[in-house]
């Protein structure tokens, strides 16, 4: 696969790393050859770039009353993704503002779905899987009353369940 050349309304410029397309037989990411999983460092910038352009967003940004994310809320977030993000191999997360200016962090991962959710009230993370069971208990909690026990606790089950799902990941989204 070679990196387009011309402007298109998705590409505008030649990319020296290598794209990615999505194979409609299996609906999992192709990587060009020599392109590495990505390793916590590469997920943690990810995540730094979207929480920062998510905190620029316009008032109004959903056609409605939609603020950009709360700044707390990015603090918040962030740290959330840093403490799952263990070792290289996992997949990446997908980050989906609120009109609140709260966030949901999603990785999905062959129907399996971890959720970490922020919002001005509440921290909540929650897994469920391919077969719509639950697979660790949900927590949710004021995120400005966090107890250090209680958050650690649900960090390890949600980073034991991410571990698990991410070795099913056939190929990795490239993180630039």
């Amino acid at each position: 696969m070679s990196a387009p050349t011309e402007e298109t309304s998705i590409t505008i410029a030649h990319r020296a790393r290598g794209d990615f397309a999505q194979d409609p037989q299996t609906r999992s990411w192709i990587l060009p050859p020599g392109v590495p999983e990505p390793h916590p460092a590469q997920i943690i910038r990810y995540t730094q770039l979207e929480i920062a352009r998510l905190r620029r967003l316009p008032h109004g940004w959903d056609g409605g009353r939609g603020v950009p994310l709360h700044p707390a809320l990015a603090n918040v977030a962030f740290n959330v993704v840093r403490a799952l993000t263990t070792r290289s191999g996992l997949a990446t997360p997908q980050f989906s503002p609120s009109p609140d200016g709260g966030l949901d962090i999603i990785w999905l991962v062959g129907g399996n779905r971890l959720t970490a959710s922020v919002d001005l009230e509440e921290i909540s993370l929650y897994g469920t899987r391919a077969d719509g069971r639950d697979a660790f208990p949900r927590f949710g909690c004021r995120w400005f009353e966090l107890q250090p026990p209680e958050l650690e606790v649900a960090i390890k089950e949600a980073g034991r369940f991410l571990d698990e799902i991410s070795t099913s990941i056939a190929h990795q989204l490239p993180v630039l």
